[in-house]
């Protein structure tokens, strides 16, 4: 919930209603006693609490999604054709992406199947 909570206040400058309208919620399970969020403190930049790893991993999703769909376009097959992927020669870190990611790469890259062959 302190995620969900810092997040408020990060959007409430760009909808101020939606956010105050969540937060007076979300307060009650964060143990938190002021009446608005108005008058909360903005949240701070902290470098320790980035995710090298996490950012690398999606950095990496977002590239093999705009790579089916690039190939797609390329091959004229509609966007909304379920296909089946296949994929060769696979790094292990490329592997265990696929395997993490593999619901997401599916619903987004709109994909039957995906399926990592042996090099």
């Amino acid at each position: 919930m302190t995620v969900l909570e810092g997040l408020l206040r990060l959007a409430h400058p760009i909808i101020p209603f939606i956010t105050e309208t969540i937060w007076q919620r979300v307060k009650v399970l964060c143990g938190i006693t002021a009446d608005t969020i108005m008058l909360q403190p903005f949240p701070q930049y902290d470098a320790s609490q980035v995710d090298e790893a996490a950012l690398a991993d999606t950095e990496w999703l977002k590239q093999a999604i705009v790579a089916v769909r690039n190939i797609r376009a390329e091959m004229n097959i509609a966007p909304g054709k379920p296909l089946e992927l296949l994929l060769r020669g696979c790094s292990a870190d490329a592997e265990r992406r696929v395997n993490e990611n593999r619901g997401f790469l599916q619903t987004l890259a709109r994909l039957e199947s995906i399926t990592v062959l042996p090099a």
